[in-house]
């Protein structure tokens, strides 16, 4: 729970991070709404999940989301060729969007600064717990 003390402290890549990661699911979701006229629940707790535990502090839940970002950036990236090979222009650009959101945040959470951050965060946690 540190992490949320140390507010004033946050670096800017690491703001940034957490900013583009929760617009990019808020755009995926809003995508997914217009494609589709739903969303998916398990989709949302995923998501809503993934920005809880990043948002914690967590440097494993960051690692795991960088990963999720590149994974997201692919799968997104051949739904909009696929969709822009059968037509639907528009909707590939809404995920075009999903693109830039996902990958800008997976860049902030990477770069050294926001790592060096979440890894203090981690350390500060796990002192106190032997301290108590």
């Amino acid at each position: 729970m540190s992490f949320l003390k140390n507010l004033t402290k946050f670096p800017k890549s690491a703001i940034y991070g957490i900013a583009f990661l929760i617009a990019g699911w808020a755009w995926f979701f809003f995508t997914l709404y217009i494609l589709f006229r739903e969303i998916p629940g398990k989709i949302l707790i995923v998501g809503i999940g993934i920005i809880f535990l990043v948002f914690k502090g967590y440097n494993w839940a960051r690692i795991l989301c960088i990963l999720f970002n590149l994974l997201m950036v692919i799968y997104v990236l051949f739904f909009a060729f696929h969709l822009w090979g059968i037509g639907r222009g528009s909707e590939a650009l809404c995920f075009a969007g999903n693109i830039i959101l996902f990958g800008y945040s997976g860049y902030y959470l990477f770069v050294k600064e926001t790592s060096d951050y979440f890894k203090s965060i981690n350390e500060q946690d796990k002192k106190a717990e032997k301290d108590a």
